[in-house]
């Protein structure tokens, strides 16, 4: 049974009341007629319920469908054979209906591009997984990708089986010049003639649905062949994209529904912010939460956020579980946001939230990893120019634009130096249109010259400058930097707040054996530039530090040998003072 042939049945869905709400939201094109959540979170019915089951089975109907929210378990499944119930034709178990997922693309399309047909441009390895990976994906026409004025179409379905349509004339939409392609399927060659400019003009034109799937590498010039022909990325086309998911959608799936609840997080950002990272990967919330939602160069953000993969990030939200969160995030270092037992559980209900469009988000962009330091906290060595080709760094920058034009509610840019970057500065002097925006940099470019073209641009600016020293020579340790230039561009900095020509000015401090010492001196020191708020950060490891070195690093590790004169640091009352944050701190006063 597909997953197509399971939502078009009336659903009796019973089970533990956390993993059947869990199931109502994410599956939320079943028909549930009807519902039983077994009592104080048991996973087996009591004796009134069993009853309630057994009278089920004597009066349901063939269209009826019973789920069940748990894994397997012996004495539901004895209940569930006494009852003449067969396993996948009347019932399904959690693990059953998960399983049914795993085709990404199918479920995908079936949520997000309901009633189009699918056409797949280009036969080769990228279509051959394509095909292997999602089975059940209703392909309604391959494309050979490079084809010349005698490339084909080739047409799969009832009535059609093995015709191909060919004869496009130069120039014609997915006429690009080249060799034609054999079919993956191994379909015959024999075909009927018609030009192919007719499918791309009925997608434009609004009459035949079609939804083009790319399965050609992502590339700048073939994104544009597209464009040009009036279809819109994200809604019309995209390319696919063999590395999301890494996991089969049950595994995520799975490891949320059977996880416990397990925190209590003052947060939003999984559902109020977007961050655009490396190579243009989208993430809900920052690097701190590990499952992907998908990649920019491959898709638009609109159509990420309509995805499977932001599903899942809300289910995982709003059931408390945080599954895909980690100890990146400093509010899951803190030990008092932890549900430790059924009866703090109970009293912190369930959340309903959700991914909104994009004029609610804050937008944090790192696509750009450019820098003129190397701090070796963040990377081993300088980069000064992007790390991805040219070509897709300027896709996902046109997608980042276009984005911008939406006027999201607030944009950050880090992951790099913001105006060492050309793409940085495009966006905030050329592009972004709020009136408010947040700007961290390391402060050795925030001069004269780069104020002038944002302070008639925003009414709007906060200033959040990464320090890490109070003197020169542990500046140099950590930065590799010019002290005396970054005391100039601070005072500045601190002059533009006393003016309020700055909304908000604050400083960071990444926590670290080289540096701890000089935490006391730093509040003293963010208060001469006066800055509002001073911010000490715990180390995190990027992976490019061998643990045992990261170690050594950390203060904030008790295996580190200076953990114990860090904490008595901690003591002192600089840090109990209103403007000074101090990461994890209650964990160790």
């Amino acid at each position: 049974m597909t997953y197509r042939e399971v939502v078009g049945r009336k659903i009796f869905l019973c089970g533990t009341e956390k993993r059947c709400r869990d199931i109502e939201e994410f599956f939320c094109e079943m028909r549930i007629v009807r519902r039983m959540y077994f009592g104080n979170g048991k996973e087996i019915p009591d004796r009134e319920q069993e009853e309630e089951l057994r009278e089920y089975f004597a009066q349901r109907q063939e269209e009826d469908l019973l789920v069940i929210s748990e894994e397997y378990s012996e004495f539901l499944f004895s209940v569930l054979e006494n009852g003449g119930m067969k396993r996948r034709e009347d019932y399904f178990w959690l693990d059953d209906l998960l399983g049914l997922t795993d085709e990404i693309e199918t479920f995908y399309v079936d949520k997000t591009k309901a009633g189009k047909k699918i056409a797949v441009y280009g036969t080769g390895k990228l279509a051959e997984d394509l095909i292997r990976r999602n089975p059940g994906l209703p392909i309604a026409y391959f494309i050979a990708a490079g084809s010349g004025p005698g490339g084909c179409l080739q047409t799969f379905g009832d009535g059609d089986e093995g015709r191909r349509l060919c004869g496009s004339a130069p120039g014609d939409l997915l006429s690009a010049g080249g060799e034609q392609e054999p079919c993956p399927q191994g379909r015959p060659a024999d075909c009927e003639c018609r030009p192919l400019y007719g499918v791309a003009e009925a997608l434009r034109e609004g009459g035949e649905n079609i939804f083009l799937i790319l399965a050609v590498p992502a590339d700048a010039e073939v994104k544009r062949l597209f464009l040009d022909r009036g279809l819109v990325f994200g809604r019309d086309f995209h390319f696919y994209n063999p590395r999301v998911p890494k996991h089969p959608t049950s595994y995520y799936l799975k490891k949320t529904m059977y996880d416990r609840p397990a925190y209590t997080l003052p947060c939003s950002y999984s559902t109020r912010a977007l961050s655009i990272k490396n190579h243009g990967n989208v993430m809900a919330c920052c690097s701190a939460l590990t499952l992907e939602l998908g990649n920019c160069k491959f898709t638009s953000v609109e159509e990420i956020l309509s995805g499977i993969q932001a599903q899942i990030v809300n289910l995982t939200i709003n059931n408390r579980t945080y599954s895909f969160c980690g100890e990146m995030c400093r509010m899951f270092r803190e030990n008092a946001y932890r549900l430790r037992d059924e009866e703090s559980i109970a009293k912190n209900k369930r959340k309903y939230g959700s991914l909104h469009s994009i004029p609610d988000f804050n937008v944090q962009l790192g696509y750009d990893r450019s820098c003129n330091l190397a701090c070796p906290s963040c990377r081993k060595h300088r980069i000064t120019e992007p790390e991805e080709k040219r070509d897709i760094v300027e896709m996902i920058h046109e997608e980042v634009k276009s984005m911008c034009l939406k006027k999201p509610r607030n944009i950050r840019i880090g992951n790099g130096e913001l105006f060492f970057s050309k793409y940085y500065k495009d966006i905030i002097f050329n592009c972004y249109e709020n009136d408010k925006i947040v700007l961290i940099t390391n402060g050795l470019l925030f001069h004269q010259e780069n104020w002038g073209y944002l302070e008639n641009r925003y009414g709007q600016i906060a200033l959040e400058v990464s320090v890490d020293a109070v003197n020169g020579e542990t500046y140099r340790k950590i930065r590799g930097g010019n002290f005396q230039i970054l005391l100039r561009n601070l005072e500045f900095a601190g002059r533009l707040r006393m003016e309020n020509k700055l909304m908000k000015f604050s400083l960071s401090f990444v926590v670290q054996a080289e540096n701890f010492e000089e935490m006391v001196d730093f509040v003293k020191f963010g208060k001469n530039v006066h800055a509002d708020r001073i911010c000490f950060i715990k180390l995190n490891s990027w992976g490019h530090i061998p643990q045992e070195d990261f170690i050594k690093m950390d203060v904030y590790d008790p295996r580190n040998s200076r953990h114990g004169r860090f904490v008595e640091i901690l003591h002192h009352p600089v840090f109990q003072e209103p403007n000074v944050h101090v990461d994890n701190i209650n964990n160790y006063i």
